[in-house]
């Protein structure tokens, strides 16, 4: 998927199994700076949540900076434990990035979403 924030453009990828096996998958995505505009500086990725609705589904820390055209962030995001009810039923996931950079010395911190649609989330050896 192609994230263009008319400052900085992003190339994201979301990778994971369906269906998704919470005992042992997880949802890794990969972002990669494919241009920015010269004033743009510290372009990094803070933080990584999957929700269901209002529920978090899972939550990743990663602090990790896009340096310069061509950097890639990868981070995996598995599901808590606990946080998935009504098994082998679809759930619309919606993954939210919260990233920041700097402009002209200022620090902007933001957030982006992606609908990754309708995942079944499946536990093997639970009866449902």
């Amino acid at each position: 998927e192609d994230k263009d924030f008319g400052i900085f453009h992003l190339k994201n990828r979301y990778l994971y199994g369906t269906p998704f096996d919470v005992m042992n998958d997880a949802f890794t995505i990969e972002f990669t700076l494919n241009e920015r505009r010269q004033d743009i500086t510290g372009i990094r990725i803070s933080s990584i949540r999957l929700l269901d609705g209002s529920d978090e589904l899972g939550f990743v820390t990663v602090n990790q900076a896009l340096n310069s055209i061509g950097n890639t962030v990868t981070a995996s995001v598995v599901v808590h434990e606990g946080s998935i009810t009504n098994i082998e039923e679809p759930h619309n996931v919606l993954v939210s990035v919260d990233y920041e950079y700097k402009q002209g010395g200022n620090l902007v911190k933001n957030t982006f979403t992606k609908s990754l649609g309708r995942i079944v989330f499946i536990k093997p050896g639970v009866p449902v």
